[in-house]
């Protein structure tokens, strides 16, 4: 029987849905599907924090920069950036095991030891080869962002174009904002698909029972 919260409860919708009849059930809290599939709200709590301390609009009050994020505080937007973004860096999350010596540094190291969270999977997505980096998962290209705050009234339509003109995507060797969209790697979600590393709730998951024990964060700033 698995059981365990948050990446407990990713590891067990994983072991399931890829590998039947390794769990008999689980018992999975704080739910996020996959690493892959979080990754997207994750970073774009980044570009909404560069977007709104670049001054750009600077019509945007907090009230509305809550209704463009979807949760119940934006706090959780400034803690996911600095707690799980710096993941989608090459640098930023290495453990202090690896010498500064010998990580990556785009001037002085730059076949250095990278950290980005994806290189996990580098076996299955391969690497880029222009960059030399493990080919990029992450896509919010067409992503109409505030599309709910604008139905819903609570930012104008002036609003929404600025951000959309302007929100940006990561730098695919950086990991922190760029103007350009994030575009994914059309070989790197072959893969993803391929190999099941993104949960896609299949005959795994029908087949095993699932208590999803859910803590009440009805006030802990999570998604509407």
């Amino acid at each position: 029987i698995g059981s365990g919260a948050s990446g407990g409860a990713i590891q067990q919708y994983d072991i399931a849905d890829s590998y039947p009849g390794i769990l008999d059930g689980i018992m999975p809290e704080i739910s996020f599907p996959d690493p892959l599939s979080t990754g997207g709200p994750v970073t774009d709590c980044r570009l909404f924090n560069a977007y709104f301390a670049s001054g750009a609009d600077p019509t945007i009050t907090p009230v509305q920069q809550l209704a463009i994020s979807g949760f119940n505080d934006y706090a959780t937007c400034h803690s996911w950036d600095v707690t799980f973004a710096t993941r989608a860096t090459p640098t930023d999350s290495c453990d202090s095991s690896i010498p500064q010596a010998v990580r990556y540094n785009a001037q002085t190291n730059p076949h250095g030891v990278t950290c980005e969270s994806t290189e996990q999977l580098v076996n299955q997505i391969g690497t880029d080869p222009t960059t030399g980096f493990i080919r990029n998962t992450l896509d919010n290209t067409g992503v109409q962002y505030g599309l709910g705050a604008l139905k819903a009234g609570a930012i104008t339509p002036a609003q929404f174009v600025a951000l959309n003109q302007h929100i940006g995507g990561l730098g695919l060797t950086t990991g922190q904002p760029a103007p350009a969209r994030s575009v994914a790697d059309d070989v790197a979600l072959k893969h993803l698909y391929a190999d099941d590393l993104v949960t896609n709730g299949g005959l795994g998951l029908a087949r095993t029972p699932i208590i999803d024990h859910r803590l009440d964060l009805d006030f802990a700033g999570m998604i509407n």
